[in-house]
């Protein structure tokens, strides 16, 4: 699809923000970047200011590339049209989907955040998916760069995806992405807390900042409805005061095996034996079995889906050793998770 400035000034306009157009308005683009480096012809260019580099710096070059305009937070000496926006990161999640013809409101789209199990409940809900005859798109830690992709391209890979016919998207998305709105624009029809410890305070600051971050996934412009781990006292607040449906779940009837053995539980009245190990991925376990009751998946299947996924790479993985030792690689990195990890 394509957009011109009336179109993008409206968009805008939506998400409250305001927007002046600056030179001819009557281009079309069909594209948008973050990078001059990624830039093509027919594309938006939006200047990002950034802790280490200013994109306003870098416009030249991406008109060069082939920008057909700009977003930037300030006009720069080049003839081409400027849209002039507060906040160029608040603007560009928006304007992508515009450009990309909002592909998340055509698709199915989970977003899962929290401090540990993003991974695990993002890969156990695609299995339970897959086993339910959808074709899911996980995004996450173990498919780019950076957990939530940055909005530019995350709006391209949901445009790609729908058009190769998937109709679902688990999604991670990290507290980073909240606080620089990555992930404005979207639409996610269920949204997943799994828990909040101690981590990425040399970004956010305090907890409190921290789960405010977090909390913004849980409002009624990103997310219809949600499930949160209530056994976690910040999901039972997202529970008390999000503006959205919200649904709370628990592991207190688990009914867990303890031990380096796959796990075996209860859930649903269920027996239910995943091929993970580690207790704490029952939490991870029952966060995507309720993400995927809420998307209507049969109880039935959710179980067959679960116990057809397969380990996760990386997180608490069983590595087979001829040495008489248990080796296990974990991405545990904060200390809650290496303390779940290591008590496991």
């Amino acid at each position: 699809m394509t957009a011109d400035a009336a179109a993008i000034v409206a968009r805008l306009d939506r998400h409250g923000i305001g927007a002046e157009v600056h030179g001819d308005p009557h281009f079309a683009c069909d594209d948008v970047y973050h990078d001059h480096r990624q830039v093509r012809p027919g594309g938006l260019f939006c200047c990002v200011v950034g802790s280490r580099d200013d994109g306003h710096d870098h416009a030249a070059e991406a008109v060069e590339a082939g920008a057909v305009a700009l977003l930037g937070a300030r006009r720069v000496d080049l003839g081409v049209p400027q849209i002039v926006v507060d906040d160029v990161r608040a603007a560009m999640g928006p304007v992508a989907a515009l450009v990309h013809g909002d592909p998340s409101a055509e698709l199915c789209c989970v977003g899962i955040t929290g401090t540990n199990g993003k991974t695990t409940t993002a890969a156990l809900l695609g299995s339970v998916l897959r086993a339910a005859g959808h074709e899911p798109e996980v995004i996450g830690t173990l498919t780019g760069a950076r957990t939530t992709p940055e909005a530019t391209d995350l709006q391209r890979d949901l445009a790609r995806a729908r058009g190769a016919g998937r109709t679902h998207v688990v999604m991670e998305v990290s507290s980073h992405a909240l606080a620089l709105r990555r992930v404005d624009g979207m639409h996610y029809a269920v949204s997943v807390f799994t828990n909040l410890s101690r981590d990425h305070l040399d970004f956010h600051g305090t907890m409190e900042a921290y789960f405010r971050a977090k909390a913004r996934l849980f409002e009624p412009d990103l997310s219809a409805r949600a499930v949160v781990d209530v056994d976690d006292a910040h999901g039972r607040l997202l529970r008390d005061a999000a503006a959205i449906r919200v649904e709370g779940f628990s592991t207190a009837d688990a009914e867990p095996v303890d031990g380096l053995a796959p796990i075996e539980c209860t859930w649903a009245g269920e027996r239910v034996r995943l091929a993970l190990a580690g207790r704490f991925n029952i939490a991870n376990a029952v966060a995507a079995a309720s993400a995927a009751r809420a998307l209507g998946v049969d109880d039935d299947v959710v179980r067959a889906g679960l116990e057809a996924a397969e380990a996760v790479p990386g997180r608490f993985e069983m590595i087979a050793s001829t040495r008489p030792a248990t080796v296990i690689v974990d991405f545990a990195h904060t200390p809650d998770g290496l303390d779940k990890a290591v008590s496991a």
